[in-house]
This record gives C-alpha cells, structure tokens and sequence, in this order.
C-alpha cells in the first residue's frame, strides 16, 4: 500500500518516514488475526508499504488492512 493525504489531488506527504501497522486475518471483522506488526513507510521509497508473511495457508482467503494515527484501510 502507498500512504497518501488525499490520492486524488496528488497532494505529497511531508519528506519523512511513518510507522505504520498492520494485520491479517482469516476473516474480514478482524476477529481472528494470523500476523499483525509495524513497518515504516519511508520518505525515500514514496511512502509505500510491502508486507510478507511466511507460513499462511494455501487456497485460503485473507484480509488485511494498514493503520495510521486515525486512518484506517
């Protein structure tokens, strides 16, 4: 995923790096969560987030979604 204030008008984030969390889960209430952490969203990379996860099931649907400050996915 790829930070932005509003992707529409192309509006550019402040030249600094971001905490941003993250979750995956079985299903899409967040009730049961298989991985959850941290990742910076550097400056230098455009703000974007990539997420990889080792050990999740085969055939199997998940959901996941990014959180920052009061934003979410």
């Amino acid at each position: 995923t790829r930070l932005a204030n509003n992707p529409f008008d192309g509006t550019p984030l402040p030249p600094e790096d971001y905490e941003v969390q993250f979750e995956l889960a079985h299903d899409d209430g967040f009730h049961h969560i298989v991985r959850q952490g941290k990742v910076l969203a550097e400056h230098r990379f455009g703000h974007s987030v990539h997420i990889e996860c080792d050990g999740l099931e085969p055939n199997r649907k998940y959901f996941y979604r990014f959180q920052i400050a009061d934003a979410t996915s």
